[in-house]
């Protein structure tokens, strides 16, 4: 099963895909798949069995003095490479033959299981995904499922939103309303802003959201992650406002610190201090916001101008994720 680069950078995400960006509380994880080596039957539960979620791996009916290994297993034209999940999360993948450095990573205690989110490096965005189980020198493995292609109602072929909001979706960034709407002239907001840069970060890193505490508001935990990993800017009281419209400006002050630096740093437009109309490079934001121009991140209207302190759409917030991840080129002006 090969895998396009927007099913890979599904990536992120993705404990909460019933979430929509409107956004919904996340339903309980089921057991998604099973492989039995002997005696011994391995689970995989989670939300949903693709790159991006947050999956548990666990044995059962295991001996008590046993142990067990996993890891992510990818192939191409009959290459694979591997990749252990410890406690922190996946080490970098690795030949077969390389695998007796990774001795010391190898076995997990019969009592233990292992949380994490998916993400796969992007040189690997075309190779077969599975995750393989290890037990007393023999395998198993359960291949990942190929995601759906989504629609919604209010969504359709010829409006200028749909070639970004589809991939955006497929890739597992947005979903959409229990009614089959997207809402895309909807606003983007400071919770869901949030919410973007954190699986931003975890489609890069492999880390996992904090536990989420009975009672708390279903963005605590985006919240949480943000602050914890430094990605929302200092001196801003964001949690008072966070159901509130996000701002151009602020949307690319939370992102940016999560994005792929490769792409925010990039050099495809040649776009000097002063290009932009209504906002010069040593403006409060114009340092990131004139980044982004040059990377092909942003374009600005048809007069290129920025609007920062404008709202931004859920359409719009879909443009910026297709450009950050690659879904979709980098915009030349």
């Amino acid at each position: 099963m090969k895998k396009t680069l927007s099913r890979i950078l599904s990536l992120c995400l993705i404990l909460a895909l019933t979430l929509s960006l409107t956004l919904f509380p996340s339903s309980a994880a089921s057991q998604l798949g099973s492989v039995t080596i002997g005696e011994v039957t391995f689970t995989v539960t989670g939300d949903s069995l693709a790159v991006g979620s947050e999956l548990t791996l666990a044995p059962q009916e295991i001996p008590q003095d046993a142990q067990w290994h996993v890891n992510i297993h990818l192939n191409k034209d009959g290459v694979d490479r591997y990749s252990l999940i410890t406690d922190q999360g996946m080490t970098e993948f690795f030949l077969s033959s390389q695998i007796s450095q990774y001795s010391d990573l190898l076995n997990i205690p019969a009592s233990e299981t292992r949380t994490f989110t998916l993400a796969i490096p992007e040189e690997y965005a075309d190779w077969s995904v599975a995750i393989r189980f290890g037990y007393n020198n023999s395998f198993a493995e359960i291949s990942l499922e190929e995601p759906e292609d989504v629609s919604f109602t209010d969504v359709h072929p010829g409006d200028w939103f749909y070639n970004f909001v589809i991939p955006a979706a497929n890739g597992g960034w947005f979903s959409g309303n229990p009614d089959g709407t997207f809402n895309p002239s909807g606003n983007l907001t400071l919770a869901e802003a949030m919410v973007l840069a954190a699986r931003l970060k975890i489609a890069q890193t492999g880390q996992s959201l904090p536990q989420a505490q009975e009672g708390q508001p279903w963005y605590q935990i985006y919240y949480n992650f943000c602050t914890q990993e430094g990605l929302l800017p200092e001196g801003n009281d964001y949690l008072s406002r966070i159901n509130s419209p996000a701002t151009r400006f602020e949307m690319v002050a939370i992102l940016d610190p999560a994005a792929y630096e490769p792409r925010v740093n990039g050099s495809v437009n040649q776009v000097a201090d002063g290009f932009i109309p209504d906002l010069s490079e040593s403006d409060p934001y114009g340092e990131i916001v004139y980044r982004w121009y040059r990377s092909g991140v942003l374009t600005g209207d048809v007069q290129h101008k920025f609007n920062g302190p404008s709202n931004i759409t859920r359409a719009e917030a879909c443009v910026i994720i297709c450009h950050l991840t690659a879904l979709v080129e980098a915009a030349v002006i």
